[in-house]
């Protein structure tokens, strides 16, 4: 998870914004200098140790080595968008740099 330092900079920079699932971000491509095309956001710590708790990790580790990386361009049916950004900053990005 990655915290803008500046309210217009994750309002512009970000295609969406989602509630947590373990699944989603831990799969999902990042880029370690830049901004995120995506951020995952939580009400209170409480509930993603929750969440956490809730997870099997064993199994959703050996489930993602099988299955394709997945896009932080994209929002996802089983994504739950908490606030949709303009992506603007993202725009042609992923073409510019050959990314899917």
């Amino acid at each position: 998870m990655q915290v803008g330092n500046e309210r217009g900079q994750v309002r512009h920079t970000a295609r969406g914004r989602r509630a947590p699932n373990f699944n989603r971000f831990l799969h999902t491509g990042y880029y370690i200098d830049d901004f995120q095309a995506t951020y995952f956001v939580i009400d209170r710590f409480e509930d993603l140790f929750a969440l956490m708790r809730e997870t099997d990790f064993l199994e959703l580790y050996v489930r993602l080595r099988t299955e394709p990386e997945l896009t932080p361009f994209e929002i996802g049916p089983e994504d739950v968008v908490v606030r949709e950004g303009t992506g603007d900053y993202w725009r042609g990005f992923s073409e510019e740099k050959g990314l899917k």
